[in-house]
């Protein structure tokens, strides 16, 4: 099987790993000189997982299209199991109130970004296998958006609003350009407007973060900060 490269997204991926990068020294150099006397210490750790990434960037290019669909199911059961023992004590570790890594010996992981591909490998294979019935609300948008309420609801169990926005945003996106009703989607986010806004409301630090987002000059030296230095940098 002939692979071809998309060079465009490839070109893209690697622009925002090296900004990112770049990003990471301005603001951590002085900070690694003053606790590890190496202004490089945290650009070499993040330099080291970023060329791990990029062999599995590789890893995965080289896996045929067909095999991975073949293991989208399988991948999937293990991403909630994963997501589900992460929320037990005795598997998952806790850090800042927030149960996020599954600890294996010496190896810890975090199951929600595994989620991320194994939910949208999960949904791509679901509706090319039923292109016929893509407007079916019974055969494939309910059995999908059960799959995907599932994983959003064990990701912000851990908590992590974020990611289970993510996850429900892009899971919306591929059905939306599959061809599924723009009536279906447009039900499912009136429906959802009001968990979102409880999550919102009913948890501090997430109301101040977006308080902060709309104006950061209300507490520009606290979590208002990092905003307005950027856009005094701007300035």
């Amino acid at each position: 099987m002939t692979r071809r490269t998309d060079y465009a997204l490839l070109g893209l991926t690697l622009l925002l790993v090296a900004l990112g990068l770049a990003m990471l020294y301005s603001t951590s150099a002085v900070l690694a000189q003053m606790r590890h006397h190496d202004s490089l210490y945290f650009l070499k750790r993040q330099m080291l997982w970023a060329g791990l990434g990029l062999r599995a960037l590789w890893g995965m290019r080289c896996i045929p299209y067909t095999a991975q669909r073949r293991l989208a199911g399988p991948a999937l059961l293990l991403t909630l199991l994963a997501l589900m023992a992460v929320l037990l004590p005795v598997f998952g570790k806790e850090v800042g109130g927030a149960r996020r890594w599954l600890v294996l010996g010496p190896l810890s992981i975090q199951p929600s970004e595994f989620a991320k591909y194994a939910l949208l490998l999960y949904v791509a294979r679901s509706l090319a296998l039923n292109q016929e019935r893509l407007t079916s609300f019974l055969h494939t948008y309910l059995p999908n958006m059960c799959v995907l309420a599932i994983a959003a609801l064990l990701v912000f169990k851990q908590p992590d609003l974020g990611t289970a926005v993510v996850l429900v945003l892009t899971a919306s996106l591929q059905l939306l350009i599959a061809g599924a009703p723009w009536r279906f989607l447009g039900f499912t986010a009136l429906a959802g407007l009001p968990g979102l806004y409880w999550a919102l409301t009913h948890v501090r630090f997430r109301m101040g973060r977006l308080m902060v987002f709309l104006n950061p000059w209300a507490d520009r030296q606290g979590g208002g900060y990092q905003s307005v230095q950027a856009l005094l940098a701007l300035g």
